[in-house]
């Protein structure tokens, strides 16, 4: 027996993907020297991870970077070779598929040395590594002295590249820059002690989606296109200064339509009611899709060409819209 598809389903824009990864290389000060890393971590932020990687691979991305060991084992297997980040730090028990499936590993303290080093001397292949370093985001990382005293290790290994060192800012979003400049400030202090050691990698990277438009003095050899590689912006400043394309939209049909009189409520606990005689769409598509209910009486929708508001709070699996006192619209038409 046929299985009919669903009309509610997530469309993605790969074309809008790959315009805006030419976006943020247009804000690069020097492309001959500065690459971009392509994020697509947690399915590519909901976007689809392979789909999503092969495009940013077939753009032009030099490195790619993934949540966890397993999305970069899924985008081996689909033949994709470019290096790939695991950007979180890993269990000790993954350093094995992590060095099989040539995964760059953060490491940022001498623990996460060891499980590498075994699993590179069982499999005969050296691992591949990158310094975080916390220049004041506080989630991971290496302090200064820390990250000196790792490298230095790290280069005594013959287990080990160190494929590069990067950093994330904190807040690069605008438009006070106080304490990413104070993070900047850090981490070229930083990079000029490992050059004086000689323990400076050929990568270093220190921009996101903010900071690879506002602080062009810490892009370094990779940026790291994340959020606004979809589409959002990652701050109201950022958005003023750069042209992006959304990339995902929800598509359905419309399911039921009704005529409703005034001041009738609409949808559970009755936070909306009819200013007048008026037809209510039903669409088939709710927060169990994804669709925030924190959108309840706040959003629009899309409907042959005109802007609808979303009327009484969103169902998991349904929800309301206002058409007004007279419509053409009929059950089928697509919403968008």
């Amino acid at each position: 027996e046929k299985y009919i598809m669903r009309h509610t389903r997530a469309l993605i824009n790969l074309s809008a993907i790959k315009n805006n990864l030419s976006t943020i290389q247009k804000s690069i000060n020097n492309p001959n020297k500065t690459s971009v890393m392509a994020v697509v971590k947690a399915n590519a932020y909901g976007h689809g991870l392979v789909e999503v990687a092969k495009a940013a691979s077939e753009w032009g991305a030099s490195h790619l970077a993934v949540a966890i060991p397993e999305e970069g084992r899924i985008l081996r297997e689909e033949k994709i070779t470019c290096p790939i980040l695991v950007l979180g730090l890993i269990a000790p028990e993954e350093a094995s598929v992590c060095v099989e499936k040539e995964l760059i590993v953060t490491v940022c303290a001498d623990e996460h040395l060891e499980p590498l080093i075994a699993a590179a001397k069982k499999l005969g292949k050296k691992a591949q590594v990158m310094l975080k370093v916390d220049t004041g985001m506080n989630r991971i990382g290496a302090d200064y002295e820390g990250a000196v005293r790792l490298a230095k290790t790290i280069s005594e290994l013959e287990e080990i590249e160190l494929h590069g060192m990067f950093t994330h800012f904190a807040s690069a979003g605008g438009p006070d820059f106080t304490y990413a400049r104070e993070q900047e400030e850090k981490f070229h202090k930083l990079v000029k002690k490992m050059e004086e050691l000689e323990l400076r990698p050929k990568i270093v990277s220190a921009s996101a989606s903010s900071a690879s438009l506002t602080m062009p003095g810490s892009q370094f050899e990779l940026v790291r296109a994340g959020i606004s590689m979809y589409g959002l912006y990652p701050s109201n400043y950022v958005q003023e200064k750069q042209k992006l394309e959304q990339a995902l939209s929800l598509v359905t049909k419309i399911s039921y339509i009704k005529k409703l009189p005034a001041n009738t409520s609409v949808g559970y606990e009755m936070t909306y009611r009819t200013k007048e005689d008026c037809f209510i769409a039903t669409l088939p598509l709710g927060y169990g899709d994804g669709y925030n209910r924190r959108l309840s009486n706040k959003a629009r929708v899309l409907i042959n060409g005109n802007f609808y508001p979303v009327c009484g709070n969103i169902c998991m699996d349904q929800m309301m819209v206002c058409l007004g006192p007279e419509t053409n619209i009929k059950v089928g038409d697509e919403a968008v």
